[in-house]
């Protein structure tokens, strides 16, 4: 009718789900929207994933670092033992040298004192203790020659007295724990023969190490 006016009623509005809808948008509109939305949070975890990516790889490249850390430091232990054991070793073999100076000394006042040195002609290594015990008896009846004994360390004279038995005569030891064993037969030599069985603590070895 003509100077009618026409009023609108407002648009109705239904719920879905808690999703709101208007009647008036197509539901074209709405799914596109969504279809936007699902864009963004794929996005988001596009990039999380990166970052986990990232930090698993420099995850990696730490203990890749922390295995070559190891690996050196295994190295230099390894020398340092190698080294250690060396100096040793050397410090040893001066330390039996200078007992032998010692025995050396011992047994000229001997000589000087009886006119020969103390008889043990046996070459055999299994019966060094008692060559070492027969020894160190002979030197010490000799005043000048015992005088000399008392500069060798007590860590390098043991004394037995094994379950009460009367106590035998010490034995002379090199720094590795051995009996030294001791030689002389007044038919083939001239000056007595001192032997220590060395770092291997076996006679008849490279590493044995004598006086002559």
């Amino acid at each position: 009718m003509p100077g009618a006016v026409v009023i609108l009623a407002p648009p109705q509005v239904s719920k879905v789900k808690n999703l709101v809808i208007l009647d008036n948008r197509t539901f074209a509109e709405f799914i596109l929207e969504r279809c936007e939305g699902l864009k963004v949070a794929d996005g988001i975890l596009n990039e999380r994933a990166q970052a986990m990516n990232t930090r698993k790889y420099k995850h990696g490249l730490t203990l890749v670092e922390m295995l070559v850390v190891v690996t050196v430091i295994a190295i230099l232990a390894t020398m340092v033992i190698g080294i250690a054991s060396l100096i040793d070793t050397q410090s040893k073999e001066k330390g039996v040298k200078s007992i032998f100076v010692l025995m050396e000394g011992a047994l000229q006042e001997y000589h000087e004192f009886t006119g020969s040195f103390p008889q043990q002609p046996e070459k055999n290594f299994l019966n060094a203790p008692a060559h070492s015990e027969t020894l160190y008896r002979e030197l010490s009846s000799i005043p000048s020659s015992r005088d000399i004994l008392e500069k060798i360390s007590d860590s390098l004279i043991e004394i037995e007295n094994k379950y009460g038995a009367a106590q035998t005569p010490p034995e002379l030891y090199d720094p590795w724990g051995t009996a030294l064993d001791y030689k002389y037969d007044i038919l083939s030599d001239n000056f007595p023969e001192l032997t220590s069985a060395g770092r291997d603590k076996k006679f008849g070895t490279a590493d044995d190490i004598n006086n002559r």
